[in-house]
């Protein structure tokens, strides 16, 4: 299940969270991101479930470590390390998901 949660969404195990951004930073539609961002931001964090403890969890993402990454993370509630999925777009927008590491 990927609910909306502020400006990040949720997702669970195998599922991808992608930032209000993606959709032009507004709940209007999947259309809305057509056309050029108006400012040169990154997402900088995400919102993820922990595939073991089910907990929401915020997460901080650095774009400088390229387009496309994956490294490991331990969950800040239980302790148990995931194997955390990163891409951007072109726009900067990031698109998230974890899994057991």
């Amino acid at each position: 299940m990927i609910s909306a949660v502020g400006r990040a969404c949720v997702a669970t195990e195998g599922e991808l969270a992608v930032t209000d951004r993606a959709y032009g930073g507004n709940s209007e539609g999947p259309d809305d991101h057509l056309g050029a961002r108006d400012d040169d931001t990154w997402d900088t964090e995400a919102e993820v479930t922990c595939p073991y403890c089910g907990e929401g969890v915020t997460i901080g993402l650095d774009p400088g470590g390229g387009p496309a990454q994956t490294y490991v993370e331990d969950c800040q509630v239980c302790c148990q390390p995931w194997r955390v999925h990163v891409t951007y777009d072109e726009r900067g927008v990031a698109r998230v998901w974890v899994d057991v590491a």
